[in-house]
């Protein structure tokens, strides 16, 4: 199986501006509110942050779908892989999940574009195969290419501030593989 996150010890706040957005479901953060020292450290490995947003998940929150980010399969079907930069605040006790599709469920995709305007397919659970599951928190590189969805079974809300990286020079999505491979090359991140 496939690794579809990668915990970061990485010592650096995210934002400039660290007030967190309430009933807000998904909000862009300008990129003027990233933190310049994470812009400069993830440029020295030739990463861009393309844009970047907050996820909320209030108390309680579930839902019936999960999701690949991008919005959009290769010929055969298959969703390319997506790099995500993620740092999670509020409780810790949240669960991220991941899922297998089957084939004949793909060819139904159901695309969307959130209220911000980024494209994602969706896929009902009950259609969906549980494929990995994991309690994320801080700083965590993350599979958006891979279906997903977020559990927020506590009594607490949950942000997420979620950075896209692309490669500077083509300003392609970069590979949760090529995107970790860089990023372990830094050296602000105990190993």
């Amino acid at each position: 199986m496939r690794e579809l996150y990668y915990i970061l010890d990485l010592d650096i706040v995210p934002l400039l501006d660290m007030r967190l957005p309430i009933n807000a479901r998904h909000v862009d953060i300008p990129i003027s509110n990233i933190n310049p020292e994470l812009i400069r450290l993830l440029s020295s490995v030739d990463i861009e942050v393309s844009h970047q947003s907050f996820f909320y998940s209030y108390p309680g929150f579930k839902r019936d779908s999960c999701h690949v980010d991008g919005g959009i399969t290769d010929i055969d079907g298959d969703w390319p892989s997506r790099a995500k930069l993620n740092f999670v605040l509020g409780d810790t006790n949240t669960i991220t999940t991941w899922y297998d599709v089957p084939a004949d469920i793909k060819k139904c995709t159901l695309l969307n574009t959130t209220s911000i305007g980024h494209r994602y397919q969706y896929y009902k659970l009950k259609d969906c195969i549980e494929i990995a599951s994991a309690t994320l928190a801080g700083w965590h590189l993350f599979e958006a290419g891979v279906p997903h969805a977020v559990l927020n079974p506590t009594l607490k809300p949950r942000w997420a501030i979620s950075l896209v990286m692309k490669d500077i020079f083509s300003n392609e999505w970069l590979s949760y593989i090529e995107c970790k491979t860089r990023i372990l090359k830094l050296d602000h991140l105990s190993h």
